[in-house]
């Protein structure tokens, strides 16, 4: 806030008024003006605020070591070799549908399927589906939730550098601002167009 001035004979008030005799209490010989004849200053905020919150490092300890132990309840939870991966997309992904005629099928005609067929393996691979998808899915939603809504302060983040960077650009010195000046340049600069080919003769 501004700092009051001294009051002082025939002067103006910083609202535009002279001052006069009996404006009140709290004009007194060698005061100052009083505050309330100022203006506060605007407060600047954020053009753009998606998020406002503020992350303990001891909740995020917490929650990694949540996460942590939530792995180690599925021993069996692992990622596919890369060549393995490849393989399973060549065969297509959506296939459950299909599957569960696959399985009506075989049931119906259980009889004619080859004495090795793995029914069993096959069988627990499909009781494994039903009751691990709910799983995948609610990670899954928590996952996207999350890598939302760091995007969401990651946007924030940019959005208040931009602003910072429209009131330095034109005159803040020092090596910071001049490879954001040099980043700026690369990013949105104008390009010089393509000369025009030569006419025909």
């Amino acid at each position: 806030m501004t700092e009051p001035e001294p009051l002082r004979w025939n002067m103006t008030l910083p609202d535009g008024q002279p001052l006069r005799w009996g404006m009140g209490n709290d004009f007194v010989w060698n005061g100052k003006v009083p505050a309330r004849y100022y203006q506060p200053e605007p407060t600047h905020t954020m053009s753009q605020n998606l998020i406002a919150a503020d992350l303990a490092p001891a909740l995020v300890t917490e929650v990694i070591a949540d996460i942590t132990a939530t792995r180690a309840k599925m021993p069996f939870v692992q990622p596919l070799a890369a060549d393995a991966k490849k393989r399973i997309l060549e065969k297509g992904l959506g296939n459950a549908g299909l599957c569960d005629l696959f399985y009506a099928a075989a049931q119906e005609n259980a009889g004619q399927l080859a004495a090795s067929f793995p029914m069993a393996a096959w069988q627990q691979d499909r009781n494994f589906i039903t009751q691990f998808r709910p799983i995948v899915e609610a990670l899954e939603k928590l996952a996207s939730d999350a890598r939302d809504t760091l995007t969401a302060a990651e946007s924030d983040d940019y959005a208040a550098g931009r602003e910072a960077y429209d009131d330095l650009k034109r005159s803040a010195v020092g090596p910071a601002i001049e490879q954001v000046r040099a980043v700026m340049r690369e990013r949105h600069g104008r390009r010089n167009p393509p000369p025009a080919p030569p006419s025909a003769a």
